[in-house]
């Protein structure tokens, strides 16, 4: 069932066993896994489609490198999913792992933790297979691969369709247990007078109304951002916002910022096919190499983790010479960060401001592997090298690629993170969160894939959760 939360009908104060802040990918899949365990609420701050008004919510204060707050999320039915460009590709298994040369570097579970999901999170993607090696399915697919890059070649898998979230999803919000209350926006969380249970999720709308929800389990999928701007406007109960005891959210935002190795000069009359344009495989969805550098290599050179690409901007045409773009992994920094300022929205919440940093982990990173993987490209005859360093370390070169992330992170200690290995808030017993917001660190690859299966362990928690908490047959209560 969807209501409309600006209706003068529809009752804004409601209960429910299970609130979802956020219909993205990760609300709406959240949502289908445990619809046969709870009662579900679904609040969306926008509705069918992208508003003016609505949108306008997103607008902050750029303090650090230049970033666009407003066009790299939405806020409407499906959230995120509708800028998502379809990127599916895994975490490396040592980006799970502390690396003495990363600082705030490890999770709290290693790679394995999330293999059980990954392959139910691809086929939710529309992925035909999670089939990420690059060499078997190169061979596979027939694609010659020089020698001297086969083995530094990774895989990008498109789903077909790209999967999006809007009113097609009719099975679910059907479902008797599952309702959406659109136009509704998560303003404020207040807590019981211990401090341990989040008790109401308070929520507004552009027409001047207001409610109050109370649920036994709220989890918060509404991006890295807006997660974090959540939790810090809730502090009337707790001095600089739930969650923040440490001074830690809103912290380690990450990106996987961008840049072009303006010095490697490409092969115009090389075949490029499945490296700038898309391949169509054989089982139906698309696939696109880039090209990497080893965990070991990470390590000698002490640098992240970072992939080579080869692109065309849309104003290049097809004779043009392809350019050699990098992007990487972000180092985890505690000064590039999401904080609140004075100004407020319509609806009375502070607004942010986002101080994006880089340090020099960051553009070690970017000249190292240009150095290496120039190299590479150039002994495959894809193109040559005209100078050794590759980039500059100049702020206005660099690129954003719509990932949040970090500003919630996972941690088994409180005061190295904000939540816990079950993506629990440290200090509440209901409250989680869902989003890249809670990466510790974020390897090179798109995350879509992995919070997805991040998502499905998570529904897997909560179902034990409430089946613990059903009374046992034959009991009086």
């Amino acid at each position: 069932m969807i209501l409309d939360a600006r209706q003068d009908l529809v009752n804004l104060n409601r209960s429910a066993d299970l609130v979802i802040v956020g219909s993205g990918h990760v609300g709406m899949r959240l949502a289908e896994e445990l619809a046969d365990a709870a009662n579900i609420l679904i609040v969306e701050s926008g509705g069918f489609g992208a508003d003016d008004d609505t949108e306008a919510l997103n607008a902050g204060d750029v303090i650090g490198l230049p970033y666009p707050l407003t066009s790299t999320r939405t806020r409407q039915f499906g959230g995120s999913s509708h800028l998502w460009a379809g990127y599916c590709a895994p975490f490396d298994r040592q980006d799970f792992e502390p690396r003495s040369w990363v600082p705030f570097s490890g999770w709290p579970f290693p790679a394995s933790e999330l293999d059980p999901f990954v392959e139910r999170a691809a086929l939710r993607l529309n992925l035909s297979r999670p089939a990420f090696g690059a060499r078997e399915v190169a061979t596979e697919e027939g694609v010659a691969l020089p020698r001297e890059i086969l083995e530094r070649a990774s895989l990008w898998r498109f789903g077909a369709p790209t999967m999006r979230i809007d009113q097609s999803v009719q099975a679910l919000v059907m479902h008797e247990n599952v309702s959406v209350l659109i136009n509704a926006t998560a303003a404020e969380i207040a807590v019981d007078a211990t401090g341990s249970e989040a008790r109401r999720l308070v929520i507004r709308t552009l027409n001047g109304r207001q409610g109050s929800i109370t649920a036994k389990q709220i989890v918060l999928a509404c991006g890295g951002i807006e997660t974090a701007r959540l939790l810090l406007n809730s502090d009337a109960q707790m001095a600089g916002g739930l969650g923040n005891r440490h001074d830690i959210v809103g912290r380690f935002f990450m990106e996987h910022p961008h840049q072009q190795v303006a010095s490697f000069s490409l092969d115009a009359e090389k075949d490029l096919a499945g490296w700038i344009t898309r391949l169509r495989s054989g089982w139906g969805d698309e696939i696109m190499f880039n090209l990497g550098i080893s965990s070991k290599e990470q390590e000698d050179h002490r640098i992240l983790n970072a992939r080579a690409h080869i692109y065309r901007t849309p104003a290049m045409s097809d004779e043009e010479s392809p350019l050699l773009g990098l992007f990487a992994e972000q180092a985890p920094n505690p000064a590039s960060r999401v904080i609140l300022i004075d100004c407020r929205d319509a609806l009375g919440m502070r607004r942010i401001a986002l101080d994006w940093r880089l340090t020099d982990l960051d553009w070690r990173t970017f000249e190292e592997t240009g150095t290496v993987l120039g190299a590479a490209l150039e002994a495959a005859r894809f193109g040559r090298r005209r100078q050794l360093r590759s980039l500059r370390r100049d702020n206005t070169s660099i690129l954003h690629s719509n990932h949040h992330l970090g500003t919630t992170r996972m941690a088994a200690n409180p005061e190295l993170g904000v939540v816990d290995a079950n993506a629990r808030l440290h200090g509440l017993e209901n409250l989680y969160i869902m989003s890249g917001g809670i990466f510790p660190t974020v390897s090179w690859a798109n995350p879509t894939l992995t919070l997805l299966a991040l998502t499905l362990r998570l529904a897997e928690h909560l179902k034990t959760k409430f089946a613990s908490s059903q009374p046992k047959a034959g009991s009086n209560t």
